[in-house]
């Protein structure tokens, strides 16, 4: 994909209304837990799935996809690359159209899953990279890989 079509996806991504982050830790203190508080943040409707745990931060959280009160516009997938393809395939089969895999949770069969289903894809990306406001490292990180042509344009 090149870089216009994935600013694109990746708009038309966080305009949406609702999503689910997959493996949101116990700990409240890793990534997954950061890109959730982010899209709550940004106003989007965004359910915690682990099916380790009950609550997270004060909200409960769901064992998978399919006990969600609703179906979320997109996905965001962040677990070992080793469990990815399986959340994809559960994201297709509660008919989810939008699948994020983030950085560091990628596989190589995910994006031939999505590519199948019809499902739009946006893979090895941190969410926090696009998700106004972009703060901190990831404001960094940002520039640079602005600097280097490797950001969507």
């Amino acid at each position: 994909m090149n870089n216009v079509n994935k600013e694109s996806v990746i708009r038309d991504f966080l305009a949406q209304k609702t999503a689910a982050v997959v493996g949101v830790s116990r700990s409240g203190k890793e990534l997954s837990n950061y890109v959730f508080a982010a899209l709550q943040k940004a106003g989007i409707r965004t359910y915690p799935v682990n099916p380790h745990i009950q609550m997270i931060g004060g909200e409960f959280c769901f064992p998978d996809l399919s006990e969600l009160p609703e179906r979320p516009d997109f996905v965001v997938v962040m677990v070992p690359p080793s469990q990815s393809l399986g959340v994809v395939e559960e994201a297709i089969r509660q008919h989810i159209r939008r699948v994020w895999v983030h950085q560091g949770a990628t596989a190589p069969a995910v994006a031939e899953k999505c590519r199948a289903a019809g499902v739009s894809l946006v893979d090895g990306e941190c969410l926090l990279m696009y998700l106004s406001p972009v703060t901190g490292g990831h404001k960094f990180h940002r520039w640079v890989r602005t600097l280097v042509g490797q950001m969507p344009r």
